[in-house]
């Protein structure tokens, strides 16, 4: 009767372990989907390209801290323009960037 009570319990604590684990992995699922949502809200948010490409840029220094950070607008066709440097994470501090500067570092 004993071994059988032990046996119960090392079950059942083996199922709320894997219980827990699930609903850790429900509340990182839940959190992840959330940021993304609000990542989403704030690009659609812009009301204008430039603007969006912004809030973009924004959340990629937010993210992934980069040195450097570049934007090379495409357009309808496909072909794109000159990239676009930002040194701030705002719209306002995109600045045209010439290919010659990109291929000196």
């Amino acid at each position: 009767m004993n071994l059988e009570r032990i046996a119960d319990r090392a079950q059942l604590r083996a199922q709320q372990r894997a219980s827990a684990a699930l609903i850790a992995l429900s509340q990182r699922q839940a959190r992840a989907t959330a940021m993304a949502m609000d990542l989403l809200s704030r690009i659609s948010m812009a009301a204008s390209e430039q603007a969006a490409v912004g809030k973009i840029l924004e959340i990629f220094r937010a993210l992934f801290a980069p040195g450097r950070l570049f934007y090379l607008p495409v357009d309808a066709e496909g072909i794109p323009s000159e990239p676009v440097a930002s040194s701030e994470p705002s719209a306002a501090s995109l600045s045209p960037l010439s290919t010659k500067s990109l291929t000196k570092r």
